[in-house]
């Protein structure tokens, strides 16, 4: 594996691991909300970030590539708004999807083919969760911040979020 590739790879699992951190913490503030639905659903991104980061320490690994984990740092504790923890969310990931793009361009630069299609499905996993977040904050503009019935059911429906398995560990990366 080049030796850039393999150091974006590392830098990309801290990223992913510093998300679950981040998913975490907004999922404890999201149940200290009395919002168990929501809270559930960012746990199922934790999760998920973790699924990556393993996707990552896999395509490592299986190339005999040095696997080391730096310092992951602390979350923020505290969201202002419902409506502004899952911007924050959008924001997030944002960043960590122009990371992935980052490595994607230097993968094809330097025609490592594998971690072009790897990096290719995280793109695509991208771009779904952030039009799933897209809807969950259009819902959470028809509450104008107020709890009622339009949030309940909003809550109720992402209570229903189960994790899956990343596909690329399901196929073992």
């Amino acid at each position: 594996m080049n030796s850039a590739i393999a150091d974006a790879f590392r830098r990309q699992i801290i990223i992913e691991l510093d998300s679950c951190y981040l998913y975490l913490q907004m999922a404890l503030w999201l149940q200290e909300q009395a919002l168990p639905g929501c809270a559930n659903w960012m746990r199922k991104q934790a999760h998920e970030e973790v699924g990556h980061a393993l996707i990552l320490y896999c395509r490592l690994a299986s190339r005999k590539a040095n696997v080391e984990i730096g310092k992951i740092s602390p979350p923020k504790r505290e969201f202002a708004t419902l409506e502004g923890c899952f911007a924050q969310f959008l924001e997030h990931e944002a960043r960590v999807e122009e990371s992935i793009e980052h490595i994607l361009r230097l993968a094809r630069h330097c025609r490592d083919d594998g971690a072009a299609n790897l990096l290719e499905w995280f793109e695509a996993e991208s771009a779904a969760r952030e039009e799933e977040v897209d809807e969950i904050l259009k819902r959470l503009k028809i509450t104008n911040g107020k709890r009622g019935p339009a949030l309940l059911d909003l809550d109720e429906s992402l209570a229903e979020r189960e994790f899956r398995l990343p596909e690329p560990l399901r196929k073992g990366a």
